[in-house]
């Protein structure tokens, strides 16, 4: 992003760009970003991309902060119209903003989702209808796992249960499963949790012993 937005940039200058991500229409992306003077905690950024050419028009805006956090790990909901970022400091929680899909300016305030103290929550990702985030949230003493919430930050619980080692997840496409990577037993495997009752399976061993 900052070699595109040095050719091009007149207004605000930017420093480290993050984790771009497309609208659902692929004609904008968002992304995190330091600006000003201090070059401090990142914000939220967009700018318009058009899908034929793939650099931006005009000039990237800024759409919030997230105050003295630094905003990153942007998730879009599948129809553009909320995102959800994590506010990264020494105990983050994860945000919603409501987003004009044409404007891509907040159509609301941000919204908390999650209010925990002593834990870092992170890592959303939109189940394919919208309605759920998964994310993984790393309580004090205990390992990180993975937990579920509904879009609207109600009704949050954790799907897994285990001190084993786990990876990013994303959504299977039924929406009733979550997929992750995860070290059992010394191996390396692709999992997938079941939403209704927690069960664990195994989709793909990966054969590499990770003790030796």
């Amino acid at each position: 992003l900052q070699p595109i937005f040095a050719r091009k940039q007149k207004g605000p200058v930017l420093g480290n760009c993050y984790e771009p991500v497309y609208s659902p229409h692929g004609d904008r992306i968002y992304f995190a970003a330091t600006s000003g003077a201090t070059q401090m905690n990142a914000g939220l950024w967009t700018a318009r991309v058009p899908s034929s050419a793939g650099e931006p028009w005009g000039e990237p805006e800024r759409v919030t902060s997230a105050g003295p956090a630094s905003l990153r790990q942007i998730a879009i909901s599948p129809g553009g119209s909320s995102l959800t970022y994590a506010a990264l400091s020494s105990a983050s929680n994860l945000w919603s903003l409501p987003i004009d899909v044409r404007s891509a300016a907040p159509a609301g305030d941000p919204m908390p989702l999650t209010r925990a103290t002593g834990c870092r929550n992170s890592l959303p990702v939109f189940s394919p209808d919208g309605s759920r985030i998964a994310f993984m949230s790393c309580r004090a003493g205990g390992s990180a796992e993975i937990w579920v919430i509904d879009a609207d930050g109600r009704n949050a619980r954790p799907l897994t249960d285990d001190p084993a080692g786990k990876g990013t997840s994303g959504w299977l496409p039924d929406g009733e499963r979550i997929a992750f990577n995860s070290t059992r037993d010394g191996l390396k495997g692709l999992w997938s949790v079941t939403l209704s009752d927690r069960s664990e399976k195994r989709l793909l061993p990966i054969d590499v012993d990770v003790g030796s």
